[in-house]
C-alpha cells in the first residue's frame, strides 16, 4: 500500500475515534445536564414565595421595624402613592397564590397590569383626601380640570370595581351580588350562614335534593346535636315532590285511560300490575356532596355544590365551577372521584346540556325497582295520545320516559344474556295492550322458542295463534309485506 494512502487511513480512523469522543463528551454532557433539570414553572414558584415575602416586608415597615433600609423605602413609596401603599401587600399575596393554583404557574400578563391600574385608582381616591401621594396628586389634577370633585369619586369607586372584577375573574354583576351578600344585615341569613359552617366544620353539606324516584331515606352517620343533626332523617336526605292531583286522579282509576274507539271494549285495569317498587338507595348524599367539594378542593378547583338528583340507577350530583376553570380539569378527575366515593365509575357530564352546571354522576347502591304500573299511571303516559306509544322507563332524574313506536320503524333490540331484552319486549307488547282495542291494532307474534311469548296466547289482538313454527311465520311475513303495498 502507498505511504499516501496509508496516511490517510491513519487521519481518518483518528479523525473518527475523535468524532466518537466528541459525540460521547456531549451525551456525556447532556446526561448530566438532565439530572439538575428544574421542574416546570420553577421560576413562577420562586417569584410567588418572593411575591409574599415582600409583602410581609412591607406590613413589618408599618410598625417601623424593617430596619433603615426597608423602613426608607416605605417612606419614599408612600410618599409615591400614598394611601395605596398600605394596599400593596394584599395585591401581592392575591397574585402569589393566584400564580401557585393556575396551570404551569402562569399569571396572564393583563392581571399583573390591572393590579397596577387597582393602586393608581387607589391613589387618585387618596388624594381627595390629601393622602394620594406623587402619583394621586398627578391624577387628581388631570380629573378635576374637567370634573367636580365629587364626580372625581364616583368614577374612581367605578374603575375600581371594573378593575376588581377583571383581577378576579368575575363578572360585574356576580361581584355586585357578592358585595350586596356581605353588607346586608339580614338576621335569618347570617343565623343560616352560621349554621352552614358549623356543617362544613362537621363534615356536613347540606344541598337541595331532587328526586323523582322512590327514594330509601338514609340517615347521616354522624352523632344527633346541635341545629342540623337534630332533624329527621328525611328532612336531610330528600323533600319528595307531591302528588298533582291529576297524577292522584290517574292512579284512582281503573283503566290506562286512553281514548278508544270501540265502545264495547273494556281497557285492562293497571290492578292487573303489581304496585310494588323497591326504592333506590342512593347512600349518604349529603356526605357525597361534600366527599365531592373536597377531592375536587384538593386538585386547586373550589367549587360550590347545588344539588343532587336521584334517578332510578344514578344520583347526579350538580355542581358550579368558578370562573376562569379549565372544564377539562374537572373531567379528568373522575377516577379520583370514584376512588374517594367506593364507586366502581363516576361519570363526569362538563356542561349539562342547556345548563351552567356540571354533573358529576355517582351509581346508586341499590338500583331502584322501576314498575309498568308506575310508568302508565304518569302524568307522561296520559298526556301521549299516539296509538304506538310504549313505556320506555325512567330517566336520570327519575322523570317517566315514554316514547312513539311510529317513529322507531326499524327497531331493534338486540343484547347480549341478561342485558335486558325479555324485559324490553314485554314492556312494549303490555304498553300497546294498554293503549288500543282489537279492533284498532293486530298482532302477529312469531315464538320460535314457544317459551316468551305463550303468556299472550288468549290475548284478543291476536291476528292469527302464536306463530311456532319458522316455515308459518314466513309466509305471515309476506302477508303482511302485502297489506303493507296494498
Amino acid at each position: 500500500m502507498p505511504a499516501s494512502r496509508r496516511k490517510n487511513t491513519r487521519k481518518s480512523s483518528s479523525a473518527k475515534k475523535s468524532t466518537k469522543k466528541t459525540a460521547s463528551k456531549k451525551a456525556a454532557e447532556k446526561e448530566v445536564n438532565t439530572e439538575y433539570e428544574l421542574p416546570g414553572g420553577f421560576w413562577h414558584q420562586i417569584m410567588a414565595v418572593l411575591m409574599i415575602a415582600l409583602a410581609l416586608f412591607f406590613v413589618i415597615t408599618w410598625f417601623d421595624h424593617g430596619g433603615s433600609f426597608l423602613n426608607k423605602t416605605h417612606q419614599v413609596i408612600l410618599q409615591g402613592l400614598g394611601l395605596a401603599t398600605y394596599f400593596i401587600p394584599a395585591l401581592l399575596v392575591y397574585l402569589a397564590v393566584k400564580i401557585f393554583r393556575s396551570d404551569n404557574n402562569r399569571v396572564a400578563i393583563p392581571v399583573y397590569i390591572f393590579s397596577l391600574l387597582m393602586l393608581l385608582w387607589i391613589s387618585g381616591i387618596g388624594a381627595i383626601w390629601n393622602n394620594g401621594g406623587i402619583v394621586g396628586d398627578w391624577l387628581n389634577n388631570i380629573m378635576l380640570k374637567v370634573l367636580d370633585q365629587g364626580f372625581v369619586f364616583v368614577i374612581y369607586v367605578i374603575l375600581i370595581f371594573i378593575t376588581l372584577a377583571f383581577i378576579l375573574q368575575l363578572p360585574p354583576l356576580a361581584l355586585f351580588r357578592n358585595t350586596k351578600n356581605i353588607t346586608k344585615k339580614d338576621a335569618k341569613k347570617v343565623a343560616k350562614a352560621e349554621d352552614d359552617e358549623e356543617n362544613k366544620e362537621k363534615g356536613q353539606l347540606e344541598i337541595k335534593v331532587n328526586s323523582g324516584s322512590n327514594l330509601k331515606e338514609v340517615a347521616a352517620e354522624t352523632p344527633k346535636r346541635g341545629r342540623f343533626f337534630g332533624r329527621k332523617s328525611k328532612d336531610l336526605v330528600a323533600n319528595k315532590p307531591k302528588a298533582t292531583k291529576a297524577a292522584e286522579d290517574i292512579a284512582k282509576e281503573p283503566t290506562a285511560l286512553v281514548a278508544m274507539s270501540d265502545p264495547d271494549w273494556k281497557m285492562p285495569s293497571t290492578d292487573l300490575l303489581t304496585k310494588k317498587q323497591s326504592p333506590a338507595d342512593a347512600g349518604n348524599i349529603q356526605q357525597n356532596a361534600m366527599i365531592i367539594q373536597n377531592t375536587l378542593a384538593e386538585f386547586g378547583i373550589d367549587v360550590e355544590m347545588k344539588g343532587a338528583n336521584v334517578g332510578p340507577r344514578v344520583t347526579q350530583y350538580t355542581l358550579k365551577a368558578p370562573g376562569g376553570v379549565n372544564l377539562s380539569k374537572i373531567s379528568a378527575r373522575d377516577k379520583e372521584l370514584a376512588y374517594k366515593l367506593s364507586a366502581k365509575t363516576v361519570r363526569i357530564e362538563a356542561p349539562i346540556p342547556g345548563t351552567q352546571l356540571i354533573g358529576v354522576e355517582v351509581p346508586n347502591i341499590r338500583a331502584e325497582g322501576v314498575s309498568l304500573r308506575g310508568l302508565i299511571e304518569s302524568e307522561e303516559w296520559r298526556k301521549t295520545k299516539a296509538p304506538l306509544t310504549f313505556a320506555v322507563g325512567k330517566d336520570i332524574s327519575g322523570k317517566p320516559v315514554v316514547a312513539d313506536l311510529a317513529d322507531m320503524r326499524h327497531l331493534l333490540i338486540a343484547g347480549t344474556t341478561g342485558s335486558g331484552k325479555s324485559v324490553m319486549t314485554n314492556t312494549l307488547i303490555m304498553s300497546l295492550l294498554y293503549r288500543n282495542s282489537p279492533s284498532e291494532m293486530r298482532l302477529i307474534i312469531v315464538d320460535p322458542k314457544r317459551v316468551e311469548m305463550a303468556v299472550y296466547k288468549d290475548v284478543p289482538h291476536l291476528l292469527t295463534p302464536i306463530i311456532n313454527d319458522t316455515t308459518k311465520a314466513l309466509s305471515a311475513m309476506k302477508w303482511a309485506a302485502g297489506e303493507m303495498d296494498r
